[in-house]
């Protein structure tokens, strides 16, 4: 026999008599669990009597581990004064049999509380324990096991992903962008949508729309933006038949005029480079902006556009996606690309800073994988 012992605390020893010889399943508060050997030594000087073989419900009691269905074998209480409110217990453990015949029809709203292996009130308390109201739904048990497979197999793949050492279904799940353009041909089919002002614009599903929303365009002639979608800092870099560089370092030159720019890097109080001021200040969908104005003398010469990706902080094995909405003379188009190198890789540990002073360090990047040339353009 699998027998349990315990000792319980009542006000009234009398009561407990009363408790024994009446029907049905039983509360009975302050349980705790003593040994066998425990048990016996107490039984010296005890006065023991039978316990009628009645079924008790032992409520769920922090530090106990006599929970569950218990027949009553016997029982003692000691007493030095006659006034002593310990009873002390021998049961045989019913688990897992079926005691219903022997329970009152008045008290089946009282279920007996089975352990459930947490030894807390808190686990008695939780909407996922075997006894609760919730578990004891099938639709929520069932629901609550479906997502627990969906759990383990969610934590299987991603092993397999970092076994394989490929993340981007991980970085799919997490919401990093890696794939964001894939559809973005079809995307710019809707690009002369209306935009309406309580729509829903979404910079990764609907990245032309979300372009749009932020009316950058400041000129007819020339006007050039850059969208992309992760805290690294890349860079819009427009230079002119002499050599000079249009971009955040130089945002006014002589031909036109770079007004946005995003995810600069950030330097301390020592002027050294910080990562955490970079980051705090970054935005996940970051985007730069320069233009030509019409009416102003320009060189005859090539206008040549660069894309850098000058400073990489997360997705360290991610590529940058972006798009570049160009305009002139009114005339809308659009490029996409990604760039996986960058110039300085804060992710490698870098601290210090590259930089490119010239449209001959800015073509040197290209060879690296570091930049993406877009277009000349031809003013006469």
């Amino acid at each position: 026999m699998n027998y349990r012992y315990a000792e319980i605390n009542i006000e009234d020893i009398n009561s407990w008599d009363e408790i024994v010889v009446s029907s049905g399943v039983h509360v009975i508060n302050n349980v705790i669990n003593v040994t066998a050997k425990e048990y016996s030594s107490l039984a010296k000087n005890s006065i023991e009597e039978s316990g009628a073989e009645k079924i008790l419900n032992l409520k769920f009691i922090p530090d106990s581990s006599i929970n569950g269905h218990y027949k009553l074998m016997n029982y003692f209480a000691i007493s030095e004064d006659g006034k002593s409110n310990e009873v002390y217990l021998k049961l045989i453990d019913q688990r897992g049999e079926e005691n219903t015949s022997q329970f009152s029809t008045k008290n089946t709203k009282e279920k007996i509380f089975t352990n459930p292996g947490f030894d807390s009130n808190l686990a008695q308390r939780s909407p996922f324990n075997q006894q609760s109201g919730c578990m004891r739904n099938p639709l929520f048990s069932g629901c609550w096991n479906m997502m627990s497979l969906f759990g383990v197999l969610l934590f299987l793949g991603g092993l397999f992903s970092i076994y394989n050492n490929d993340y981007n279904w991980i970085n799919s799940l997490s919401g990093n962008c890696q794939n964001c353009l894939v559809d973005v041909d079809k995307l710019w089919q809707g690009d002369s949508q209306e935009i309406k002002k309580d729509s829903l614009i979404s910079s990764k599903k609907t990245p032309l729309v979300f372009l749009d929303s932020l009316n950058l365009k400041q000129s007819e002639f020339i006007d050039i933006s850059l969208l992309w979608f992760s805290k690294n800092d890349m860079d819009l870099i427009l230079v002119g038949p002499d050599g000079e560089l249009l971009w955040k370092d130089n945002p006014t030159t002589g031909y036109g005029t770079m007004d946005i720019s995003m995810n600069d890097s950030r330097l301390d109080s020592l002027r050294n480079y910080s990562m955490m001021l970079s980051l705090k200040e970054a935005k996940t969908t970051a985007y730069e902006h320069l233009y030509i104005d019409k009416n102003i003398s320009l060189k005859s010469g090539t206008y040549s556009l660069y894309v850098l990706n000058s400073d990489k902080r997360e997705n360290c094995n991610l590529k940058d996606q972006y798009i570049i909405r160009y305009i002139q003379n009114n005339v809308t188009k659009h490029y996409k690309g990604e760039l996986g190198n960058s110039l300085n890789n804060r992710c490698l540990g870098e601290k210090f800073f590259k930089q490119v002073y010239s449209q001959k360090s800015l073509e040197k990047n290209l060879q690296n994988g570091v930049a993406h040339f877009i277009l000349d353009i031809e003013i006469n």
